[in-house]
C-alpha cells in the first residue's frame, strides 16, 4: 500500500530526487548570510531565469511547536498531541526517537541553511514531487486495482485532503533536497581526502589481500570482488570526508599521502570483528567560495553521484558539534 512521503523508511532514498540522472551509491563560508537575508545568486541557464527558494520557504521553518495542536475533539474536550506522545513513547519508543531524530536534524538543517545561504530551484522542487506522486499512485494503484480513487484513499486513511497531502509531500522533498546541497556544500568549506576501502572477515584474508596489492593488484577490482562495504561495487571508493573524520573506518587516514595505505586493523562489525584496507585517492583543498559560486558544480556532483549514508553521518557528528541539542523526552 501507498505510504506518505513523510513515513517512508530511509532518508537518503529521495535525498537527490531533484537531481536528473542521480547515482544510487550509499565549516563556515567565507562569507555566510545573515539569517533572513536574500539567497545568494546561483548559477541560472541563460535561457531563463530561475525561480529560487531558500529554506524559509519550508513550512517546518516557519512553524513554531506543534505540541499543543488539537487532534480530535471527544464530546466536546479537545484532545491534544501532548497527551498522545507520552501513550507513544511507551507502546512504540523507537519509533517516536526516530520521529525525534528527524525532527532535531530540520531544526539543524534549517539553522545551518539560513547562516550559508543555500538555495534550490523552484523546477527541482516540482520534478521531484511530480516523481515521487506518480510512484506513490502507481504503487497504490497496483496494490488496490486499477480505477481506484488515489485521492479517496488519502481522506480516508490519513483524514487529509489531497491538497494538503500534497503540500506535505513538497514540504518533505524540500528538506530533502536542501539537506542533500547543505551536505555537499558544509564538506566542500573543508579540506577532504577521498579512500578506498576493502573490509573482510578474518585477519588471514585481509593479510591475503595486502600481499596482493603489494604485488601489484588492481585496489577497486579485488574491492568489487571481496570486500563486504557496500562501497564494493565502486571498487571501494568512498565520499569525500573531512581529513579529521574519526569513524573507524577511516582509521589512519589522516597520515597518509595520496597512493599510499593505512595499517590493517580491525573495525566492529553488526556480527564481529571485521579487518579494513585502506589507500588515499586524493586530497582536495578546501573551497570557501559562497554557495551560489558553487551551486552548479553541486548539482552536477549530485547528477553523478547521489549522497551516500555516510556522508549525512559525518554531517549530522559536525553539525551537532556546533548547536547543544539536549534531548528531554523520556525523563520522569
Amino acid at each position: 500500500m501507498a505510504r506518505p512521503l513523510f513515513l517512508a523508511a530511509a532518508w537518503c532514498a529521495v535525498l537527490t530526487a531533484g537531481s536528473a540522472a542521480a547515482g544510487d551509491t550509499p565549516g563556515a563560508a567565507s562569507s555566510p548570510q545573515e539569517a533572513g537575508g536574500a539567497p545568494a545568486a546561483g548559477a541560472a541557464p541563460a535561457s531563463a531565469p530561475v525561480e529560487l527558494l531558500d529554506v524559509d520557504d519550508l513550512t517546518c521553518a516557519a512553524q513554531g511547536a506543534a505540541g499543543g495542536s488539537v487532534l480530535a475533539v471527544a464530546d466536546g474536550e479537545e484532545v491534544r498531541a501532548g497527551e498522545v506522545l507520552p501513550l507513544l513513547f511507551l507502546t512504540h519508543t523507537e519509533l517516536v526517537y526516530a520521529a525525534l531524530e528527524q525532527a532535531v536534524r530540520r531544526r539543524l538543517m534549517v539553522k545551518e541553511a539560513r547562516r550559508l545561504g543555500v538555495h534550490i530551484g523552484a523546477d527541482q522542487v516540482e520534478k521531484s514531487m511530480a516523481a515521487v506522486l506518480k510512484a506513490q499512485s502507481d504503487e497504490f494503484e497496483l496494490a488496490a486495482g486499477p480505477g481506484s480513487d488515489f485521492e479517496q484513499y488519502i481522506l480516508e486513511r490519513y483524514g487529509t485532503t489531497s491538497q494538503a497531502y500534497r503540500a506535505a509531500v513538497r514540504d518533505q522533498v524540500m528538506e530533502e533536497l536542501f539537506l542533500a546541497r547543505l551536505i555537499r556544500y558544509q564538506a566542500r568549506l573543508e579540506e577532504r581526502i577521498q579512500v578506498r576501502v576493502i573490509v573482510v572477515e578474518g585477519f588471514d584474508a585481509a593479510r591475503e589481500i595486502a600481499a596482493k596489492l603489494d604485488e601489484g593488484a588492481n585496489f577497486a577490482a579485488l574491492a568489487r570482488a571481496q570486500s563486504l562495504d557496500r562501497s564494493a561495487r565502486l571498487g571501494g571508493l568512498l565520499p569525500p570526508v573531512a581529513r579529521d573524520c574519526p569513524h573507524p573506518l577511516l582509521q589512519g587516514a589522516a597520515s597518509l599521502k595520496p597512493g599510499q595505505r593505512a595499517e590493517l586493523s580491525s573495525i566492529p562489525g553488526k556480527s564481529g570483528e571485521l579487518f579494513r584496507i585502506l589507500r588515499l585517492e586524493k586530497e582536495l583543498p578546501a573551497d570557501s567560495r559562497p554557495y551560489g559560486e558553487q551551486a552548479a558544480e553541486i548539482e552536477r556532483e549530485l547528477e553523478t553521484r547521489a549522497l551516500d549514508p555516510f556522508e549525512l553521518t559525518e554531517w549530522d557528528r559536525r553539525v551537532r558539534e556546533r548547536y547543544r541539542i539536549e534531548v528531554r523526552m523520556g525523563r520522569a
